[in-house]
């Protein structure tokens, strides 16, 4: 008897320009040997899958690798089809699904800040960034000092696309 680990692979969420794969384990849970003669993705668009064909013995495991390549923003669905001489599922389905979101597209007023100060001086300088594509923008901004402490100072910030939306912080 074919079975896997999952009732349906989920890729989660995929930004539009990336490509991910999912390992998926495979396994024989009956007494004879499994007998697998085909190994594809329905439809074949942006989901793929090394056809091959393998023995599982009882209880043996295969793990194979199903690629996502995406084309498009939104919702993408397939199936993932192995075909066997499993006598109560010769025909086996396995549901794909991932989300493809749009990318965001940083742009930063400086390429780098630098600033001279002393002991007990204060001084600031603006930095903005800004998101102009269409997707949520995460980062992480370290501010390094190179005193003495080595003081390191992390700021984490989920910038959103809307229109003419700045993100300023003062440093």
């Amino acid at each position: 008897d074919i079975a896997s680990s999952e009732e349906i692979i989920d890729f989660g969420e995929v930004i539009l320009g990336n490509s991910i794969n999912r390992e998926i384990n495979i396994e024989n849970n009956g007494t004879l040997p499994l007998e697998i003669t085909s190994i594809y993705v329905d439809p074949d668009r942006t989901f793929s899958v090394e056809n091959m064909t393998l023995s599982l013995e009882p209880g043996e495991v295969y793990s194979l690798t199903v690629l996502f390549n995406p084309e498009g923003i939104g919702e993408d669905n397939a199936d993932l089809v192995i075909l066997s001489n499993d006598p109560n599922e010769s025909e086996f389905h396995l549901p794909l699904a991932v989300n493809v979101v749009p990318a965001p597209q940083v742009v930063l007023s400086e390429e780098s800040i630098t600033m001279n100060i002393n002991s007990f001086e204060l001084d600031s300088t603006q930095l903005i960034i800004s998101n102009v594509g269409e997707g949520i923008l995460d980062y992480n901004l370290e501010v390094t000092s190179t005193t003495e402490s080595n003081e390191i100072i992390n700021f984490t910030k989920e910038i959103p696309n809307e229109d003419n939306y700045l993100n300023k912080m003062l440093l």
